[in-house]
């Protein structure tokens, strides 16, 4: 690992993106799961070639279905005297890559662990490795009526090489931001189909990790973030003196309100609508977006904070119609379940179609944000 990486604390896969720059590089290799299509023979990104294990049909079921070789530099040890948590995000190097594989092409992924080490015994081809190495459990998936329909579908590993790349030039602080919201969009995908609730909450929770680094890179002042986000706070403070208010929005910058950052990050990186989409009345009204996305994370905060579900309707797979693509949001005037009634207004899309909005929102801020905040690293082929 070169003394940059060595130096300056980001996630392990960033800092190990130079391990190919010395001579004291290993070899390994790790396994992926997934259960959508994957077509590419393989695709060369820094450290590491992915390799397509062309598993078989059917389509759907979670199979062995890439091989990761990366070259790993030498590690740093940490230092056990001081508390140190900033880049901590509950999984390891295999986990981090997995999980912006997931994010990168919309599928389920999962890291099973390490199969091959090139540093025992030093054999030329490499020592088979097990100990390691534990296939991922996926709750059954309900084919007929999926959560999260189009999930498995085909996709390109050389699809991932814009994105990676701008992962391995990205400031350590971004890049920490970027597994961290990869790793719950993971999470989210993987219990979709088993728990929905929980599906809801971490995606929210994926965007708003990229929603509090896209607010905290703004230029505008803290009096000017807060009169933007906090426009009643805002207008308290143009009741005051210039100081006053200048030292008040000073330390109120960082608390500015959490659906507010939560919404306008949304609106920035809004995607276009789907290119397929049901008839006109099941569409999501993109020129509604601003309230929609606030009653989502309406809901997640009464889920974290009062332990009130999401409405049950957005708890149920998309109900098709006709032949064409499933619906985006529940259709009828209201819905029930039990002594429980939520009118339309109170529901704003299906779960599939925020999957939608959140992943395309988040590979569009790992885009913009690596490039702003790029490092000297060279950029990798």
């Amino acid at each position: 690992m070169t003394a940059r990486s060595q130096e300056i604390r980001g996630p392990l896969s960033w800092r190990n993106w130079d391990a190919t720059a010395g001579d004291s590089h290993t070899l390994g290799e790790f396994a992926l799961y997934a259960d959508a299509h994957i077509t590419g023979e393989q695709a060369a990104i820094g450290p590491m070639s992915i390799l397509n294990t062309i598993p078989g049909f059917p389509e759907g079921d979670l199979r062995l279905s890439m091989i990761v070789r990366m070259s790993f530099g030498a590690v740093s040890i940490p230092d056990m005297a001081r508390r140190y948590t900033a880049t901590y995000h509950g999984g390891g190097i295999f986990d981090e890559i997995a999980s912006l594989i997931s994010l990168a092409l919309g599928i389920r992924c999962k890291s099973g662990g390490m199969t091959r080490r090139w540093d025992i015994k030093q054999d030329p081809l490499g020592h088979p490795y097990e100990f390691d190495h534990k296939p991922p459990y996926l709750p059954l998936v309900d084919r007929r009526r999926p959560m999260l329909p189009g999930i498995t579908q085909t996709v390109l590993l050389d699809d991932i090489g814009p994105l990676f790349n701008a992962y391995s030039n990205a400031a350590p602080d971004v890049a920490t931001a970027i597994v961290r919201a990869a790793r719950l969009y993971q999470q989210a995908l993987w219990t979709a189909e088993s728990d929905p609730n929980q599906a809801w909450i971490l995606f929210v929770s994926a965007a708003e990790v990229a929603a509090e680094q896209h607010t905290a890179l703004r230029t505008e002042s803290p009096r000017e973030r807060i009169e933007e986000l906090w426009p009643e706070m805002g207008a308290a403070l143009n009741t005051i003196s210039e100081q006053t208010a200048f030292e008040i929005a000073e330390l109120l910058a960082h608390l500015v309100k959490s659906t507010s950052k939560f919404v306008n990050f949304f609106l920035h990186y809004l995607p276009d609508p789907p290119l397929q989409r049901p008839s006109e009345d099941l569409q999501l009204d993109w020129s509604r977006m601003k309230r929609k996305i606030s009653k989502v994370y309406e809901y997640r905060s009464k889920a974290l904070h009062s332990g009130t579900p999401f409405p049950a309707p957005l708890l149920q797979p998309p109900i098709k119609v006709d032949d064409g693509p499933p619906p985006e949001v529940p259709f009828g005037i209201s819905a029930s379940d039990g002594t429980s009634v939520w009118m339309s207004g109170d529901l704003p899309m299906h779960l599939h179609i925020f999957e939608y909005l959140t992943r395309k929102a988040l590979q569009s801020w790992w885009l913009q944000v690596s490039k702003r905040n790029e490092t000297a690293r060279p950029q990798s082929t």
